[in-house]
């Protein structure tokens, strides 16, 4: 609200309600394949470059097997290979589901009020 008088909707261009669907699309395409795959190998090669030349765990060493654990239900499996793999799923789930949401409808989806004017670049917004 501006002065008592609510402001009027954030409207998004065709390009950005185009690339909000894209990105709903591949989020809900990843997670579909993370929750189908083997959680304890999710991924066919060690990809942690530091992990291959050190030995030593990095910090995110383990989230993936954490969030396809996390997917299919399984809290404490997700929790034994890392502890943030819960937090990362719910933020990627929020983040498909509010894509989804701009796309469909065109308008920005608010978080925690904020003015989005000052978030957005005023070439991806017309009202």
């Amino acid at each position: 609200m501006i002065g008592g008088v609510a402001a009027p909707p954030v409207l998004l261009t065709a390009a950005v309600r185009w690339t909000r669907a894209r990105q709903a699309a591949v989020v809900t395409t990843l997670l579909t394949i993370g929750s189908l795959v083997d959680p304890d190998r999710p991924l066919p090669l060690d990809v942690c470059l530091w992990h291959r030349l050190t030995g030593y765990r990095c910090l995110t060493c383990g989230l993936t097997r954490s969030v396809c654990h996390a997917l299919r239900g399984d809290w404490a499996g997700s929790f034994a290979y890392h502890p943030a793999g819960i937090v990362v799923l719910a933020a990627v789930v929020f983040w498909a589901m509010r894509s989804a949401a701009e796309a469909s409808s065109g308008r920005v989806v608010p978080i925690l009020h904020v003015d989005i004017r000052q978030v957005y670049p005023v070439e991806c917004l017309h009202e």
